[in-house]
């Protein structure tokens, strides 16, 4: 077999920095592009990304912006300086921005309550709904849960104590959108884009649609399967905006360079609200609209998102007036970030880049190129290898999650593995199950892979629907005979 280098562990990525040399060399303030994009256009090939929004911002103006690649990989289309991707959860930031607008023009605080302006919410009846504020929907304190659907789909909850945890929450940014129609008088869509107007964002909207005329990039699974457009019937404040990194760039130059807001509310912006994780050099926070990165020199403004077929991520720091805005349209997308920084803005954002969720994507993308690159049963080899690693739970439960979605049956085969290595996993009973039922209509099997999820627990709520389900079959096959 042919040899493979994957790329794509914490190791092996800085050896691609190191073998770049120590940056992107600076002649009057001009970046040595074609220098930079061949690095930036390696580094995509060699993850599998098929395309990236990038801006630079050095000495508070943006020193480079271009869109690489291919709008979706099987049209094979070059893509267009203006095409827009999806910023996922870079949309809050526009909406944070918004708010701070607000409370600067009229009397609105981030200490209100939000009973004041949503008297009628469906969370008056917790006996939390009186304790949230304005500002706790802003840093994600309000103890809301992420979705509706997290829980119980019929009815939204406060699953922490208002002001005591962080509690990440896109429900909260839907609510802090109604406090802002209630005060403007006019719904999301409305205000949003004439935010846009307003700061000059030519190539950004609340959402995508069909009927647009914009150029949209398409979204890419693990294994770089173009992924159907996501198309909201109404826009959703915590993830469905489209832009550019140039657009981005504008926006974050507005808010810091600009003078479009007061010193007041930068500094409310800059103000850490909440720890979320530390190490013995710097803190992460919630903070109000962004994430911030504390440290012995500076402070840094920071925001990822994850969609379905994109990630996003953007650092900046307002005291060396330097940063950078990534969009891309993979799963992966977002393992550059470490790369573009350390090749650029070079900001000292260990603490987020040695986080855990970095760590295990990275497992997946070598996984997920071994099984693009050389098929299912190197795949397996790979993982059989790892048979004592430190690779946790949720890198196989992701990876099988997304090859089920992908190809079945090769997830069928890769369950069956895992599950011969690690019997108590609950999550490969599960697939492998489905693929039973599914593929093979092997009741039976499927039926007892089932049963043996519940037995190691597996917390999914699907599962007794499954195992209804297979019930009903088999007695309407053994009423049959």
């Amino acid at each position: 077999m042919k040899n493979i280098q994957y790329i794509l562990t914490v190791t092996c990525i800085f050896t691609f920095i190191n073998f770049f040399g120590q940056g992107v060399s600076d002649n009057s303030n001009q970046y040595q592009k074609d220098e930079f994009e061949d690095r930036i256009n390696f580094l995509m090939d060699s993850i599998g990304i098929p395309a990236v929004s990038l801006g630079l911002i050095s000495d508070g103006k943006i020193q480079f912006y271009k869109n690489f690649g291919i709008a979706n990989s099987e049209e094979k289309q070059k893509l267009k300086t203006d095409a827009m991707f999806e910023a996922c959860s870079l949309s809050k930031t526009f909406l944070a921005y918004k708010l701070f607008q607000l409370i600067e023009k009229c009397d609105l605080s981030l200490e209100d309550p939000i009973s004041k302006y949503l008297p009628k919410s469906e969370l008056q009846g917790s006996t939390f709904f009186e304790q949230i504020t304005v500002g706790m929907l802003l840093n994600h304190t309000a103890g809301i849960e992420n979705w509706k659907s997290n829980n119980d789909p019929d009815r939204l909850e406060i699953i922490e104590e208002p002001g005591t945890a962080f509690t990440y929450s896109g429900e909260g940014y839907r609510y802090l959108s109604l406090i802002i129609a209630e005060i403007e008088g006019s719904d999301y869509e409305t205000y949003m884009s004439s935010l846009f107007d307003q700061l000059g964002l030519r190539n950004t909207t609340v959402k995508y649609s069909a009927k647009d005329k914009g150029d949209y990039v398409t979204g890419h699974n693990l294994f770089l399967e173009p992924l159907k457009k996501w198309n909201p019937d109404k826009a959703v404040p915590a993830s469905s905006i489209n832009t550019t990194a140039k657009d981005y760039a504008k926006f974050l130059l507005a808010l810091f360079e600009k003078g479009e807001l007061n010193n007041q509310s930068i500094s409310e912006i800059l103000k850490p609200q909440k720890e979320i994780f530390k190490d013995e050099t710097s803190a992460y926070f919630a903070g109000n609209g962004f994430f911030l990165i504390e440290n012995k020199n500076d402070t840094l403004v920071n925001f990822s998102g994850a969609n379905t077929g994109f990630k996003a991520d953007m650092l900046y720091s307002p005291k060396k007036r330097s940063g950078f805005i990534l969009l891309t349209n993979s799963e992966l997308g977002i393992l550059l970030s470490p790369l573009v920084n350390e090749i650029t803005s070079k900001l000292e954002a260990d603490i987020w880049y040695d986080n855990p969720d970095f760590r295990e994507l990275s497992q997946i993308a070598e996984l997920s190129i071994i099984y693009r690159q050389s098929g299912i049963e190197e795949l397996k080899n790979k993982i059989f290898e790892l048979r004592e690693s430190e690779y946790k739970d949720g890198v196989f439960t992701y990876l099988l999650y997304k090859l089920y979605e992908y190809n079945p049956k090769d997830a069928g085969l890769l369950a069956d593995l895992i599950i011969k290595l690690w019997p108590n996993k609950p999550y490969p009973h599960v697939v492998l199950g489905k693929v039973e039922w599914r593929e093979y209509s092997n009741l039976k099997a499927a039926e007892s892979s089932f049963m043996r999820a519940k037995e190691n627990n597996y917390q999914g709520k699907e599962l007794e629907g499954f195992i209804q389900e297979i019930e009903k079959e088999l007695n309407i096959k053994k009423n049959k005979i």
